[in-house]
Order: structure tokens, then sequence, then C-alpha cells
């Protein structure tokens, strides 16, 4: 497998962009993103857009635990670091406050890699920051998944980010 790790906090440059560059763009044919709820407006392959901060990706339903999940079609990773960039709004906006991030090999069975609670790093304008995962695992994922674990920094539960990257081993 090729080893990605984390650069500056504003260059993303991990296991997706390489992908995306492997594919001529085309980032759908390595990746399967899908999400609890669907918006047009927002969809979930904006959080693959590092260059244009006016695109993002939303979902609110809060009847449930609303999540992002990536499918890596041809590959597994075993992930190290991820890295996000929050939505182009002041502090407490929707920003990612609570958070659980996860890998599966089937879609049904979950390991927790790493919980954030009332973090406060990506409550600004296009805030980024690298965060390390907690929970280290030899283990290859094909399925990782950004769940909800509670309220955003309005108090809501909106998933709302401007983009993610994963760093590891892609395998």
């Amino acid at each position: 497998g090729q080893t990605f790790s984390p650069g500056d906090s504003n260059s993303f440059n991990g296991i997706i962009n390489f992908l995306k560059k492997q594919s001529n763009g085309n980032i759908e044919n390595k990746i399967n993103i899908t999400t609890s709820s669907f918006n047009l407006t927002y969809p979930p392959i904006n959080t693959t857009n590092y260059e244009d901060s006016k695109k993002w990706f939303s979902v609110y339903n809060p009847q449930s635990s609303n999540w992002l999940c990536f499918e890596f079609k041809e590959n597994q990773i075993i992930p190290t670091n991820y890295q996000i960039k929050s939505i182009p709004f002041g502090p407490n906006s929707n920003h990612l406050k609570t958070w659980i991030l996860e890998g599966s090999n089937d879609s049904f069975n979950w390991s927790k890699l790493d919980e954030q609670n009332d973090n406060s790093k990506l409550n600004g304008n296009c805030n980024t920051h690298i965060f390390t995962i907690s929970n280290p695992s030899s283990q290859k994922f094909k399925f990782i998944r950004l769940r909800l674990n509670g309220p955003d920094w309005q108090n809501k539960s909106f998933l709302m980010l401007g983009s993610i990257e994963f760093y590891g081993k892609l395998i």
C-alpha cells in the first residue's frame, strides 16, 4: 500500500485527493459517497472539492443521527488522521461540534476510530484542522463514516462541512 501523511492545515493532499487525480477528477469512479439524507443544493461530492470554499455539504434531519459515508470501491484504508474544513460562516453557525468517525468493511458493523465532543477547532469561517485517529488500528476499512453524536454550534442537528480528507495507508 501507499502511505499518505498530513501536511500543513491548508493542504488537502491525502487519499481522496490521490484517488481524485488517479481518476482524472472523476472521484465517483473510486469512491461512493452516501449520506443519511440528501440535499441537492449541498451534495456530498462537495466534500472532495478542496479549492472552492463556496461549495459545501449539508444535511439536516432532526429525527436521526446524520452521517456521511465514504466507500472505497477498489481499495481499503488504514486511517491515521483526517482533515476537515468548516463551512464558510462565522463562529457559532452550524459547524461540527460533536461527532464519531467510524470504519467498517460491510457497512453494518462499525468500529469507532475517533470521537470528538464539544470540539471548537472547526467553529469558524473555513477553519481547517487535522485530527489524529484516537483509536488507531491496523485493520483495513472499506467504509469510513462521519456521524453526528450531538448538536452543532447552533444546538441543531446539521451535519455541514466544507471538505474532508483522510490520511494513512491506501491498500
